[in-house]
């Protein structure tokens, strides 16, 4: 009885939140562009690739200075290939996102990015 008790708790808490917060709409003063989350996550995702490229050219940067002031030592070369690596990995992944999404909105037969 007792481990059926948070279930149900969390079920009914569940559907109260779903339903008061499908009717819920973000009232702010910025701009009728923020009128709910959808609207401000496709604002927003206008901004990641610029930052995007703004942070891998201080990762390069940053990788680049380790190299030169390593001076032969193995370990920090090894780091500066580690950081450079990860920097990378991490820029094709922000720009395969919007591919990926686009990917799974089609399959599923819903529009989850607004980019126009």
């Amino acid at each position: 009885m007792t481990k059926t008790k948070p279930f149900i708790f969390s079920l009914l808490a569940y559907s109260l939140l779903t339903s008061v917060t499908s009717a819920v709409a973000i009232v702010t003063p910025l701009s009728k562009e923020f009128k709910d989350l959808p609207s401000i996550i496709n604002w927003a995702s206008s901004y990641v690739l610029p930052v995007a490229t703004l942070a891998l050219i201080g990762i390069i940067i940053y990788a680049g200075f380790i190299k030169l002031t390593s001076m032969g030592n193995p370990e920090k070369e090894k780091q500066s290939m580690q950081t450079l690596t990860s920097g990378v990995v991490g820029f094709a992944l922000i720009l395969s996102a919007s591919l990926i999404i686009g990917i799974l909105g089609a399959m599923f037969g819903i529009r989850l990015l607004n980019i126009t």
